[in-house]
Parts: structure tokens; C-alpha cells; sequence
């Protein structure tokens, strides 16, 4: 005679009931999910403004958490705050670089990652966000989590993409910190906005260091030096990315011409915009268009 079977508290509420519907149960379509997940640690202020993958318009979505040192983000124009403790979220194409940091020595740490859908990130998307103690460790933990994930089994790999997109969901729940706003460290950081102002009203018309240098009252040659000294950018590299930023966008977002696109980023021809793309992307308009999509 077998043994009654012993009654589980954990399982009691369970008893009874069935679901009303066995073909359509819980759905979440807004989870993020993380894939091709790659992470570094930033230690230098001098890293953060070489030229390269961040200063670049690209496909990737860049999480940053901040552990020491506090410094500005420049997001399509619009300037954060990061201070230590917080994360703020780079989606795909937008132009960012990184200034008025307070300290040669930084600890920031870089998540970027490729996900879908893109709707589920709008909670965090320009928005500075103060983490726990919890989430700082678990962002840590991920981060030495990576290191050895080049030469670990399907587990670890596997461990590393659920605990990045679990993270990614939990700071959908953390909620802004402040509204986008201007670090107030001096009159200077005023001149980026101004700039970004006057290129995306005269876009069309291709403002060149001297025009804008006219229209805010400089000099060129004064224009030119306090750009470098905010942003570690020359003036006339950010003119090229900032049109090539919106070229990217339009060709991934928007069903314009080509030709169309030309115009709307201030080139003067198809074949002046193919050129320049294709010198600093490596690929035709119409490749990266049909690649993107």
C-alpha cells in the first residue's frame, strides 16, 4: 500500500484551478532582449574622445553604468549629466560623445549589444538612470561574467545574454532620474547646443565652420578652438558625422530617395553624398539601406 501523499503548502493556491483558455496564455511583447552582447571597462578620460565606434553612427544600442567620475553626454545635440552610481542607454544611430568629464581616472563600464524590438527600449531611451546597490553589482558581475566568455561552453554565453536582457528590464522599472537638461559647469557648454541648434534648423543648406562661426558671433579660428577644447572633436570631423548621422537614420527609417536624402543632409549631389558615404561607412547608400533592413 503506497503512502498518502503528503499536501505541499507552496502548492495549495494551485489547487483547483485550470487555466480558462489552453491556447492563450501570458504574453510580454515590450521584453528586452540582448544578443551579439560584447563589454569593456573604460578607465581613461582620454579613451572616451579617440575617434572611433563610439563616435560613429552604428546599429548597436550602448549601455553605460557609471562607477567613478562624473561627465556629460552630448546625444544627438541634447546634453546629459552622468554621475556615479547612474546608466544611461545609447540607442542605434544616434551621434554621442562624451565631455567636460571631471577626472582623468573613470570607471565606466560598456555594454553594447544588438536587440529587438526597438519599442521596448523607449522607457530608457534618453533618460539618466540612478541604479541600486543591486544593480551595480549584477552590471559588474556581467562584465567579469564576459571575460571569459570567448572560450566558455553555450551555459556561459547563454548566462551572459539573460543577464544583460534581465537588467535591461529591470531599469525599465527604475524610471527617470530628471528630464534631459544642461550640466551648469559654465557658459561654454551652451556653445554645443547652439551649434547643434543651427544645424538641424539650416540643415539643408550645408552650414559650413564659417557660417556658423558668423552666425554666433566668433571667430573661426576661436569657434574651432573652443569645440576641441569641449568636446576632443575638430568642429569640421563633427559637421561631416552630424550629416552622415541623419543620412543613416533616414536610410534605415524613412522610405525617402536616395537622391532625397542627398538633399535633406545638405549634400549638393547623389554623387557628392555617395561619396562621402562610401569613403567613411565602406559601403554605397543603397548597400547600407539594403544591409540595415
Amino acid at each position: 500500500m503506497s503512502a498518502p501523499i503528503q499536501e505541499n503548502p507552496a502548492l495549495s493556491p494551485l489547487v483547483g484551478v485550470a487555466p480558462r483558455d489552453y491556447f492563450h496564455g501570458v504574453r510580454a511583447p515590450d521584453i528586452c532582449r540582448a544578443d551579439n552582447v560584447l563589454a569593456f571597462l573604460r578607465t581613461e578620460r582620454a579613451v572616451l574622445h579617440e575617434s572611433g565606434f563610439t563616435t560613429r553612427p552604428h546599429h548597436r544600442y550602448v549601455l553605460i553604468v557609471n562607477y567613478e567620475t562624473e561627465g556629460s553626454l552630448n546625444i544627438d545635440g541634447v546634453m546629459f549629466r552622468l554621475h556615479p552610481g547612474e546608466a544611461f542607454l545609447i540607442t542605434p544611430y544616434q551621434l554621442h560623445f562624451y565631455l567636460d568629464v571631471a577626472s582623468p581616472r573613470i570607471r565606466w563600464l560598456f555594454f553594447t549589444f544588438e536587440a529587438e524590438p526597438a519599442e521596448a527600449f523607449a522607457p530608457i531611451r534618453n533618460v539618466p538612470l540612478r541604479l541600486g546597490e543591486a544593480e551595480l553589482a549584477e552590471a559588474a558581475r556581467l562584465g567579469r561574467l564576459y571575460l571569459g566568455v570567448e572560450t566558455a561552453g553555450g551555459g556561459q554565453r547563454a548566462a551572459l545574454l539573460l543577464g544583460l536582457s534581465l537588467l535591461l528590464n529591470r531599469l525599465k522599472h527604475l524610471g527617470a532620474r530628471r528630464a534631459p537638461s544642461l550640466p551648469a559647469s559654465g557658459p561654454d557648454d551652451g556653445l554645443l547646443v547652439r551649434v547643434n541648434r543651427l544645424l538641424a534648423w539650416h540643415l539643408k543648406e550645408r552650414l559650413g565652420i564659417g557660417d556658423l562661426a558668423g552666425r554666433l558671433s566668433m571667430s573661426e579660428s576661436h569657434l574651432r578652438r573652443r569645440f576641441r577644447q569641449l568636446t576632443g572633436m575638430s568642429l569640421g570631423g563633427f559637421l561631416l558625422q552630424y550629416r552622415l548621422n541623419r543620412a543613416i537614420k533616414l536610410l534605415v527609417h524613412s522610405e525617402l530617395s536616395l537622391t532625397q536624402i542627398a538633399f535633406e543632409c545638405g549634400y549638393e549631389s547623389l554623387a557628392a553624398f555617395s561619396r562621402s558615404f562610401r569613403a567613411k561607412v565602406g559601403k554605397t547608400p543603397s548597400a547600407f539601406r539594403k544591409a540595415g533592413r
